[in-house]
């Protein structure tokens, strides 16, 4: 009879943890991922924000159009990265922030300008971009080499390209579904710096292709930072 009652509070034990976490997830998706917490984004035009809240993945030099893969052995081409038939030759600097599952969802402006094309690319295989034991790592400071990922370089991409104050810059969502991401501005708009340009509906990978060599870096592989609070470079 023991052995019964033991092994029926072992069953409601795993029914009542498997209620908490369906339950969390639920939280999670229909709550927590819609919050809005306010923010002033100060309008300082030598200064680049951060678009999305999350950890810093990856900064690499953008030489002549390519950026080095270590994991491939290779150079990228910024077309294959962004998706844009846009002839890059140019020089700068590629960023990555990894929007967790805890992060605010909206991505804003960096800086004040047009947005001058968007463009979406289908996904050639749906991927994901961390493993679960990745993603765990990720909350302890452990940075997984993303650049040149399978599915990096597969995903489907929504794509901006923001123009103003002489920089040019190129905001890749990576996506799973091309659900993943709602688009809450239009070409040709103008925007401000920290003015909401989309939302994830699902934690990813956000890039930056920043167009400039001559900039100041003020962020490192590793830090955390909020969307239009904190600043990445001064230009």
């Amino acid at each position: 009879m023991s052995k019964v009652r033991s092994g029926g509070k072992v069953l409601a034990g795993t029914l009542v943890a498997g209620a908490v976490v369906a339950a969390s997830k639920i939280l999670l998706d229909r709550f927590w991922k819609v919050r809005d917490p306010a923010r002033a984004t100060p309008q300082d035009q030598g200064l680049m924000y951060s678009p999305a809240d999350g950890l810093v993945t990856h900064i690499r030099r953008i030489e002549k159009g390519r950026v080095h893969s270590e994991l491939l052995g290779e150079d990228i081409g910024l077309e294959e990265l962004t998706g844009l038939e846009h002839g890059f030759e140019a020089q700068g600097w590629l960023m990555g922030i990894y929007v967790g599952l805890l992060d605010v969802r909206f991505v804003v402006s960096p800086f004040s300008s047009t947005l001058t094309q968007t463009v979406d690319v289908p996904a050639k295989a749906k991927e994901e971009l961390l493993s679960p034991l990745e993603r765990a790592q990720l909350l302890m400071g452990q940075i997984p080499d993303l650049v040149g990922r399978h599915a990096q370089l597969e995903s489907g991409k929504l794509t901006l390209l923001l123009e103003g104050e002489g920089l040019t810059l190129v905001l890749v969502h990576h996506l799973l579904e091309d659900t993943d991401v709602k688009l809450l501005v239009s070409s040709g708009e103008s925007v401000q710096a920290g003015q909401k340009l989309s939302f994830l509906e699902r934690e990813g990978l956000v890039e930056l292709v920043i167009l400039r060599e001559n900039l100041e870096l003020l962020v490192s592989v590793g830090d955390r930072v909020q969307a239009g609070l904190s600043e990445l470079a001064r230009v």
